[in-house]
């Protein structure tokens, strides 16, 4: 399922595509194909009950959401190591949340599945201590780092090369045992499957058979930056046996969902702001990992920085090539227009000496269901939050997509 337009990058979710399937080969991480993980190598991808999930900092697990059924709260756990039976540290998960733009509800051809956005953080008990991990960041949806990444993508002519993690196991209904692999694929597109157009295809170069199986659904995918430090770019949905690729959802777009509604900042080279992401310098320095693919380090040194990470020396933008793809000027997140109406519509019903506490209220309420989308093309049908502060800006909106003639003022 290639994507034919390069216009899909973090829009928001759309309708149920077909030929779905959530892993279902029976084996975890191919082992013919994926390598088995040393000590501390992806530290921070870890083993959940029958999936996999990533380790974010501040006590956060990220995962897919159709894995959360399985999880028991305040008993099930989420498991640090490579196996299960070398098992570095573990925690209690004490509650999961996932996405409110999921279902798990839906059907494909007879068969359970899950539609929409595939993405659920869990928060991981406190009672007992974390080790301070070297925790890869997630990629930000603004700014430079995206940029490079869509050239990469949809103007360089080869698709860069991303790497997988997952803890699968054998026997899909058995998961007691796991072990940590992890594989090279290529990052194909980003595109719309299974009801979710935030979904970015991975496909193996040359070979009819993607890495990640049963099990590793919720596992990470890394890219690695010009400068040598990684980012996580998503986690796994599920694998399409007909087309050989994996499917990742995108974690990029959900970041101001995530912290606005754990309450945990997962962004530590970043501030978010009336709608903009700020890069602070100073910030990452020593933190980010730059050897996280590396194994050799020591679990009860927490993985140190010298297998597991390192200083961070990246601070400017890229230098890319000028072309005819550019991101557009970004205003922050943007919501579907069927949401943006009827708010527009109930504040400028507010009487004016109300509306400004009736809007900061609104505006907190519907912040988790916005997006941040890549090109000009993605706008469509999208209006930015903030606009629900400008009355001007809601009347105009109105007009235009009621489809009533636009005047000026």
């Amino acid at each position: 399922m290639n994507a034919t337009s390069r216009s899909a990058f973090w829009p928001a979710a759309l309708g149920l595509a077909a030929v779905i399937g959530i892993a279902a080969d029976g084996h975890a991480m191919n082992a013919e194909i994926a390598t088995v993980c040393e000590s501390c190598q992806f530290p921070t991808a870890v083993r959940m009950p029958l999936c996999s999930g990533v380790y974010v900092g501040g006590g956060l697990v990220l995962t897919a959401a159709h894995c959360i059924d399985d999880v028991i709260e305040g008993t099930s756990r989420a498991y640090f190591g490579e196996d299960s039976s070398d098992e570095a540290f573990s925690a209690i998960i004490d509650h999961c949340v996932a996405h409110p733009d999921g279902d798990p509800s839906a059907t494909v051809f007879g068969e359970g599945d899950y539609d929409g956005v595939d993405l659920a953080y869990c928060v991981l008990d406190d009672a007992e201590p974390l080790p301070d991990l070297p925790v890869v960041p997630p990629m930000i949806p603004t700014g430079c780092e995206r940029d490079w990444l869509a050239h990469q993508v949809y103007e360089t002519g080869s698709h860069p090369i991303v790497t997988a993690v997952g803890s699968g196991c054998s026997d899909y209904d058995n998961c007691a045992s796991g072990v940590k692999r992890y594989v090279a694929l290529q990052l194909v597109a980003q595109v719309t499957y299974g009801g979710s157009s935030t979904k970015l295809e991975l496909e193996r170069w040359g070979e009819l058979s993607t890495g990640p199986m049963d099990g590793d659904s919720g596992g990470p995918v890394f890219e690695v930056l010009p400068d040598g430090s990684w980012r996580l770019l998503g986690v796994l949905h599920g694998t399409n046996v007909a087309h050989k690729a994996a499917f990742y959802e995108a974690v990029p777009p959900y970041l101001h969902w995530i912290e606005a509604d754990s309450g945990v900042d997962i962004t530590p080279c970043h501030s978010f702001a009336d709608g903009e992401w700020t890069f602070h310098a100073g910030w990452c320095a020593g933190e980010l990992p730059l050897d996280t693919n590396l194994g050799g380090a020591s679990w009860a040194n927490a993985c140190p920085s010298a297998l597991g990470g390192g200083e961070q020396g990246f601070l400017q933008c890229f230098d890319l090539p000028p072309d005819d793809w550019a991101a557009i000027p970004q205003e922050g997140p943007m919501l579907p227009a069927d949401v943006f109406l009827p708010a527009a519509s109930s504040l400028l019903g507010q009487p004016p000496a109300l509306r400004p506490a009736a809007t900061n209220a609104l505006i907190g309420e519907l912040a988790p269901l916005a997006v941040f989308p890549f090109l000009a093309e993605e706008t469509r049908g999208t209006l930015p939050l903030l606009w629900l502060e400008k009355p001007a800006k809601m009347r105009k909106a109105k007009r235009d997509l009621r489809g009533a003639p636009s005047t000026r003022g």
